[in-house]
């Protein structure tokens, strides 16, 4: 070691005298302290070493020169003349030192056992008067502390797992890094601050340095039990001191859960036949677990029910699960069925694949009292009538007749459409209590009524030759709804005559007679018999003396179905009297009848409900008395129709375009004479589209 340093010693010197430098002492001495130190602390000193060369009175006036002052950390110390190794200016930080002046940084650095220290090397050379300098190689060692605990670069991470992960999926986690050098600087160890049922930590070691973190999971993860976790990651390095972060571990979605109806699996609703269009009529809820377009629920109705008699009423608002009216609702007292309209509503998110559920809306239509009671009115006396149901109906009573309940002069029919309290009718006397009664002769469970009326007086037709009776009908509902019927009620002079007579009888064909009488006797006692008018005489003869009546020609009921006449009886007297006589053709032998005004071509849509009407036949027969028809449906129409005693023709099944587009019906329509006369009707009906059929 002295030869080593004999070069700078000469030159330092400039002595030439090899005895002098051979004869030079060099020492060593290490002095070791920590990091941290505040400026001009003293670390050490160097009489310790010198005073083994040294006496005391020459080291009391040794002189210290150092020989290192440009030397790198030179600077850091002060080396004073009583010996004393002082700190500089500035505190000793190994990690400033190496950050900013480049000194102890990896190159610099030794571990001694636990420690890791930074060295500088000075030169130091102790003169006296007494005798050869003396040359100290000192040795600063800067032990670094463990003063910086494992830090990350951020304070807290996002890591994502997905639902449908195997157990033991890794995602990478960040590394700490730590400020200090050897043991206290490395990352020993990671765990988690608190134990997870669903993680766990593994490390990748490459000797005795961890180079790779991973997080698996331990068991299969549910978003939608658990949508992230948070957990704290712990650092920690060879001097035991730990650092932390937050692990946050979101759970992305994964299509994986249906939408649910948070009403249950039916909804029953009630709605009044008066509920109008686009009106709301109930409303369900979807929710999906799932998140994103995963969770984002839409409403439809269920496919193929499009074409269904409900859902041609009924929609559904696809965003919000309103449900709401089409088309006006009917209430149908006869048909129970009917009221009511089941709807399969069908949630679905807009994951892929998308993931739907199902729920039953029951709709019943209540009836609400929309109808008036109608009023339907029938002579029950022989002579010509007011016909039923018309809006001024007329009935005929003859003057000076005894009638009462038990000879009623009318029968009253009323119904209402409604339904219950709705349709329950009663009937009264508005006006014309004081010669007519209302007599109730049947209430049906239906609400229907009949009454009859009966005329309380007798009539006498020269005083008042008509009277008029106002009829009030109401139901019960609240609010009741009333209608009326003014029936004018026609007094006929005397008693009518009927006779009758076979159509297409040969002229000549015998009536009857009619007789008159007179008191006297002798010439004031023959009578005369005439016909009046005078144009009846074209139709009907009669014998001038005895009153017989013939026929002056052939009749066809169906071109002329009664005639009215009067027989005079004349006294040849001078004072003649008379007797009138009104006569109706009422014997029918044959039948016809036609129908009116009804299409032979109708459209109905396909997917109408069944019950909905197609059209009505409308049949007229010219023969007298009830009309009474019997409607059958002869051949066509697949099972898919109905005729109803009115004529009307309805459906009983449901139509399909794309099945057949078109239905021929050949219609029967029977009288109810003896024997029955029948006709033949056809109809053909076209069956409409609608946009029930995908792509």
């Amino acid at each position: 070691q002295m030869s080593l340093l004999l070069p700078l010693l000469a030159g330092l010197f400039l002595t030439p005298s090899l005895t002098v430098l051979t004869s030079a002492v060099l020492l060593q001495e290490t002095l070791s302290f920590d990091e941290k130190q505040p400026p001009s602390t003293l670390v050490g000193s160097l009489r310790p070493p010198l005073r083994r060369y040294l006496t005391d009175s020459e080291l009391a006036n040794v002189s210290l020169t150092r020989l290192s002052a440009n030397q790198p950390g030179a600077s850091l110390f002060d080396i004073r003349q009583d010996g004393g190794v002082y700190t500089g200016r500035l505190t000793l930080d190994r990690d400033r030192l190496c950050n900013t002046d480049g000194l102890c940084c990896e190159p610099d650095m030794r571990q001694l056992g636990d420690l890791a220290v930074c060295e500088f090397k000075q030169l130091v050379v102790a003169t006296h008067s007494a005798g050869s300098p003396v040359t100290l190689e000192l040795t600063l060692q800067l032990r670094d502390l463990n003063d910086h605990s494992p830090a990350f670069s951020a304070d807290k991470y996002v890591v994502h797992f997905r639902e449908t992960d195997q157990i033991d999926q890794l995602v990478l986690l960040p590394l700490a890094i730590d400020a200090d050098w050897g043991r206290n600087g490395i990352i020993v160890s990671y765990r988690l601050r608190e134990p997870s049922d669903f993680f766990k930590l593994q490390e990748v070691r490459k000797g005795d340095k961890i180079t790779e973190l991973r997080l698996l999971n331990r068991q299969p993860l549910d978003r939608e039990s658990s949508a992230w976790h948070s957990l704290h990651l712990v650092a920690e390095d060879g001097g035991r001191k730990s650092g932390a972060t937050l692990i946050n571990v979101t759970i992305d979605d994964v299509n994986d859960c249906s939408p649910e109806f948070v009403n249950g699996s039916q909804v029953s609703v009630d709605v009044p036949e008066d509920k109008r269009e686009r009106s709301v009529v109930a409303s369900v809820l979807a929710t999906d677990k799932d998140e994103g377009q995963n969770g984002r629920v839409s409403y439809r109705l269920r496919q193929g029910q499009s074409g269904q008699p409900s859902a041609l009423l009924f929609g559904v608002d696809a965003h919000t699960g309103r449900i709401w009216l089409y088309r006006p609702l009917t209430f149908w007292p006869q048909r129970p069925a009917s009221n009511w309209h089941d709807l399969t509503v069908v949630a679905f998110d807009h994951g892929s694949p998308s993931r739907s559920a199902e729920i039953t809306v029951r709709i019943r239509v209540l009836d609400v009292n929309n109808h008036a009671p109608s009023i339907n009115v029938q002579s029950l006396l022989a002579g010509p009538a007011g016909a039923a149901a018309s809006t001024d109906p007329v009935v005929h009573v003859l003057e000076n007749q005894q009638y009462g309940a038990q000879r009623p002069i009318a029968s009253l029919h009323s119904q209402d459409q409604d339904d219950a309290e709705n349709g329950r009718v009663r009937c009264d006397l508005k006006s014309g209590a004081d010669m007519f009664g209302l007599q109730l002769i049947s209430q049906m469970k239906t609400g229907d009524c009949i009454y009859h009326l009966l005329a309380l007086q007798t009539f006498d037709r020269e005083a008042v030759a008509r009277h008029t009776v106002t009829v009030r009908c109401s139901d019960q509902g609240q609010p009741a709804q009333h209608s009326e019927l003014v029936i004018r009620v026609e007094v006929d002079d005397l008693r009518p005559i009927s006779l009758a007579v076979l159509e297409n009888q040969p002229t000549g064909a015998p009536l009857g007679f009619a007789r008159a009488e007179d008191a006297d006797v002798g010439p004031n006692a023959v009578i005369e018999y005439r016909l009046e008018p005078p144009e009846i005489l074209a139709d009907l003869a009669i014998d001038t003396a005895s009153g017989q009546l013939t026929t002056a020609r052939s009749f066809d009921r169906e071109s002329q179905a009664s005639l009215s006449f009067r027989v005079v009886a004349l006294r040849l007297g001078s004072l003649p009297p008379r007797r009138r006589a009104s006569g109706f053709w009422t014997r029918t032998t044959t039948s016809r009848f036609v129908t009116e005004d009804t299409p032979g071509t109708v459209t109905v849509l396909e997917g109408a409900p069944v019950g909905t009407v197609v059209t009505r036949i409308n049949a007229t027969d010219a023969d007298e008395g009830p009309q009474r028809f019997r409607f059958t449906i002869k051949s066509g129409g697949g099972g898919k129709f109905v005729v109803r005693n009115n004529g009307e023709i309805a459906l009983s099944g449901q139509l399909d375009r794309e099945l057949t587009a078109e239905h021929q019906l050949l219609i029967g329509v029977a009288d109810s004479g003896v024997p029955s006369q029948r006709t033949e009707f056809r109809l053909t009906v076209l069956v409409g589209d609608i946009n029930d059929s995908p792509p």
